[in-house]
């Protein structure tokens, strides 16, 4: 089976590509690049849910009419910032923020929240366009030694 993937990251495209492989699923990851390019998404919805959707929507108008997308949104969500960055993770530090700079705002906003209130999870939210749409979560606490790429570098999984 091949699953076109909604993104023009392909370190994400090789990520599903281990995962499906160490999962023994028969299912070939093909990027978005094939099809001329991930189109540019406005991610205007307020949710991980709305914004994997339109993501896989806009691959899907252009995708072959039985092809299946695969689309996601994830981010990282502070129970002392209230759920932030949430939808914003990527751009938390404003537009443009590398990661680091992302994770030095999130370290500062979390300075006064005691330890046994930094409760995070790292929120990932999966649209496959085709006839059925999954939600996985993937629930962890921030850490404290920075390592991986990314909000990775904030979780100890």
């Amino acid at each position: 089976m091949d699953i076109f993937l909604a993104t023009g990251n392909a370190h994400k495209a090789e990520e599903f590509g281990r995962m499906f492989a160490k999962a023994r699923l028969d299912v070939r990851v093909r990027s978005a690049k094939e099809l001329g390019g991930m189109p540019y998404v406005e991610e205007i919805t307020g949710t991980f849910n709305g914004n994997c959707r339109l993501k896989g929507e806009a691959l899907r108008a252009i995708a072959p009419r039985k092809a299946w997308v695969l689309a996601d949104d994830s981010g990282l969500c502070c129970d002392a910032l209230q759920g932030g960055p949430g939808v914003d993770s990527a751009i938390y530090a404003g537009v443009g923020a590398t990661d680091a700079q992302n994770r030095a705002k999130l370290l500062e906003a979390m300075k006064k929240a005691p330890l046994h209130k930094r409760g995070a999870r790292f929120e990932c939210h999966l649209a496959l366009l085709g006839p059925n749409q999954e939600v996985g979560k993937l629930l962890d606490s921030a850490g404290q030694d920075p390592r991986g790429r990314g909000w990775h570098r904030r979780f100890r999984l």
